[in-house]
């Protein structure tokens, strides 16, 4: 009989343990951020200051890739900046992809990593200089925009 009662009570613990864990687990394992609902093309093509690099990256291809579940850094120059773009370089597709890519990097970098700088291959296959305020010769103007699918950050100029 002690037993039985032992095994009951047991099972019973088990039970009330397992009912009252459950509660709210949408609660616990939801997506909080909003933003982390989107991925960087979603983030860069609903900012009007992003739009002209939006246009090259659709051009280019590259919307494509950055919209994918893969994690990306972007340094996305604004409207101002790619006024100075020549525009034999936008005009020539291939021109073009490689200077998307000098935007775009594997991996996500935030502007708090480098201690000093770093040097980041890029998916055009160069290296770039990354320090917590620059990007090559450019000011990040804002920074660490996070995405479901990586960071993006505001340049005030290119980087050709």
């Amino acid at each position: 009989m002690t037993y039985q009662r032992k095994y009951f009570f047991l099972s019973l613990f088990f039970l009330i343990c397992t009912i009252t864990s459950c509660k709210k687990w949408e609660d616990h394992d939801a997506i909080t951020d909003a933003q982390l609902s989107k991925n960087l093309l979603d983030q860069i093509s609903q900012n009007p200051s992003l739009s002209t690099f939006n246009g090259y990256l659709v051009k280019s291809g590259y919307d494509k890739i950055i919209s994918s579940s893969k994690t990306y850094t972007v340094w996305a120059p604004d409207n101002t900046a790619m006024q100075s773009v020549d525009q034999a370089i936008l005009n020539d597709t291939t021109r073009l992809k490689l200077f998307v890519g000098n935007h775009i990097a594997n991996q996500s970098y935030a502007t708090t990593e480098p201690q000093g700088s770093m040097r980041i291959k890029i998916l055009n296959g160069k290296n770039a200089t990354f320090t917590r305020t620059n990007f090559e010769e450019a000011n990040i103007i804002q920074a660490n925009q996070y995405v479901g699918n990586g960071i993006l950050h505001y340049l005030n100029r290119c980087c050709l």
